[in-house]
């Protein structure tokens, strides 16, 4: 549902609460205006009226805490429930440090906005306004959400746009018999280059690996990567209308066919009982193709 401003009659009623950490926090409505100040970027629709409770509810939105088991607690109705926190979001909850030194969040910025889209519903009534409107630009959108009661910024809005063009996407994507007759003879490389793309892209739908990342998970060489694709393209198999394609600029995109070949060979595999593709093993260049 979405979130709809305050009335009057609000202060009979018990505000929900919101866990975070050891500390347990009422979502009265000066909290919900100071998440919904960061959420939107407008400082002319929620001014800072300077409570300590509206400082909270903004901190907590950059956080990202208001997305619990896929539920917008920002956007519920106030029945006096209580919020524990989720393993899989919020940026306190981190899981191990990167080679690179970079903290790596158990959801990734990318998966947590769509996931919020979704879950306050913005996705949908968007799908609903571009049928009225396929024009409408991102600030039209946002606007025409807020109507409806939807509280999303300008670069949401955008995002959105980029969900509906995946979805659409992945709606033509299919297999043919001899797509799926090449696919069960992918050598190993060839297979496990798009296991590892399309699991990336399950980590994070909005970003293409680098081909040094995807060679490092494969603990190959940093040109292992762009040799496989470029293997795979003079037999038809990358490209734009192949599983998987190469940047000029040194990025790795997975296909929807592609992704949809991943699916098959592990649905194959758990139907035949096979365990799939043995964890990668470092091997030395001359073994390298």
């Amino acid at each position: 549902m979405g979130m709809i401003l305050f009335t009057d009659n609000r202060n009979w009623i018990m505000p929900n609460t919101i866990i975070v950490g050891n500390e347990s926090h009422a979502m009265c409505e000066d909290y919900v205006l100071g998440a919904l100040h960061v959420r939107v970027g407008l400082k002319s629709l929620f001014k800072d009226n300077g409570t300590e409770q509206w400082r909270i509810g903004g901190i907590n939105e950059r956080n990202r805490e208001h997305l619990r088991h896929d539920t917008d607690i920002l956007t519920e109705p106030d029945t006096g429930r209580v919020f524990p926190e989720d393993p899989e979001s919020g940026v306190t909850r981190r899981v191990q440090t990167t080679r690179y030194g970079q903290s790596e969040f158990a959801m990734s910025y990318s998966n947590y906005r769509r996931n919020l889209l979704i879950a306050c519903g913005a996705y949908h009534a968007y799908g609903q306004i571009r049928e009225e409107n396929d024009q409408m630009g991102p600030g039209e959108a946002r606007k025409a959400l807020a109507q409806r009661g939807i509280w999303v910024s300008t670069d949401d809005c955008t995002l959105l746009s980029w969900l509906r063009y995946n979805e659409a996407r992945m709606a033509v994507a299919e297999l043919t018999a001899e797509d799926i007759e090449k696919i069960e003879n992918l050598r190993e490389p060839q297979r496990r280059i798009l296991e590892i793309c399309a699991d990336l892209a399950e980590k994070d739908w909005r970003s293409n690996p680098t081909s040094d990342t995807v060679s490092w998970i494969a603990r190959r060489s940093s040109g292992w990567s762009t040799s496989v694709v470029a293997k795979m393209q003079e037999i038809g198999l990358a490209g734009h209308d192949g599983l998987i394609r190469g940047t000029g600029n040194g990025w790795i995109e997975i296909t929807p066919k592609g992704i949809l070949a991943v699916k098959h060979l592990r649905a194959r595999d758990a139907e035949l009982g096979l365990e799939g593709l043995a964890p990668p093993q470092r091997v030395s260049r001359r073994r390298l193709w």
